[in-house]
Order: C-alpha cells, then structure tokens, then sequence
C-alpha cells in the first residue's frame, strides 16, 4: 500500500511541477511579448517625435535661408554688396561661410574661394526653386559640413542661389538630445541607409 501511495506521490508531484512549470513558461512567453510590444511602440512613438524635432529644426533653418535670399541686397546680384550682408548674416546665423551661385553653378564665397556648384543635388533642385538641405559631406578643410540652398528670386525670376555651409554636428546636436531609457540613443539615416548623424 505504502509504494503505491508513493507512486502516486511521485506521479501527482511530476504532475504539478510539469502544469507549473508550463504555466510559468506561459506567462513568462506572455510577459516578454508584452513588453516588446510595449517598448517597440513607445520606440516608434520617440523616433516619429524625433523626427517632427529634426524637422523643425531644419525647416527653421531653411526658412532663414529664404528670408536671407530675399533681402534688397542679396536679389540685386551685385557682389560687392553682398559680401557685407552675407558676412552678417554667416555671423548672426553661426554659418561656417556663405555664397553666391549664378544660373550656371559657378559660386562665389564670402571668403574669396570660387568654384562650381553646377554638378550638385542641393544646386540643382535649389536652381529650379526650391530650399534644400544637402546630407552632410566633408569639405576641402576636412569637415563634416552640410549646405543649404535657396533660390534668389528677382521679379519672379530665379537669378541665382544662396548657399550656406554649416557643420554636422547642428544635426548631431538634435540626435543628441534624444534619449531612449538609459543607454538608448538616436541616429538620423538618409533615404540611400547611410547614417548622417
């Protein structure tokens, strides 16, 4: 009698640590899916109001650029009048250096540097209209910079475009201000998966 009481003992004990243990492995399947679902949605909540700060940021400074491109001084193409608004403007704004582009690319910098901007993305979509901001590049000083762009419009005509360079850490500055938990942090990509900062 007593083995057979033991070996329901032992059977019924099996029985109850086998339903506990699924039981726990239940919840903590459960309890885990709960939790990513949870962080993957306050993760996609934080990058789209990362993404709407950065946004901002750059529309502000884009629109800063149209308002630059639309001063009397800027619209009259004249260099040597220029030169002083774009030196103001550079320091006012925290602009590495500034510049002008004719309809053909060739640009002219506040610090006497001359070139071609013919063959750029930010020229041309600036040269047909728009206010662009470029992906960050390194320039001849070996900086990590980014352009914008904004057309100079007299009487309705595009006659040109104004061109500001600054550094990339302006956007960087942005990434940084966005956390996630502790050890969590942001990054910006463009639309080709390379990170920009």
């Amino acid at each position: 009698m007593k083995s057979i009481a033991n070996r329901l003992m032992i059977y019924f004990g099996i029985i109850i640590i086998v339903v506990c243990g699924g039981l726990g492995l239940t919840s903590i399947i459960t309890s885990s899916q709960t939790v990513h679902a949870i962080v993957t949605d306050k993760m996609a909540t934080q990058a789209n109001d990362g993404a709407k700060l950065m946004d901002r940021g750059i529309r502000g400074d884009l629109q800063v650029m149209d308002t630059i491109a639309n001063r009397n001084v800027i619209k009259g193409m004249v260099w040597e009048e220029q030169i002083p608004a774009l030196q103001e403007e550079a320091k006012r704004n925290g602009y590495i250096k500034m510049g002008i582009a004719n309809p053909e690319g060739q640009i002219q910098f506040m610090d006497g540097i001359s070139g071609s901007i013919a063959d750029r993305e930010y020229f041309i979509k600036s040269i047909s209209g728009e206010t662009v901001v470029s992906d960050p590049f390194v320039n001849n000083e070996n900086q990590i910079t980014i352009s914008m762009a904004a057309p100079i419009k007299n009487d309705g005509q595009i006659t040109g475009v104004l061109v500001a360079i600054i550094d990339a850490k302006a956007i960087s500055n942005i990434t940084n201000d966005i956390k996630f938990g502790d050890t969590g942090f942001a990054y910006v990509i463009n639309q080709k998966g390379t990170t920009i900062a």
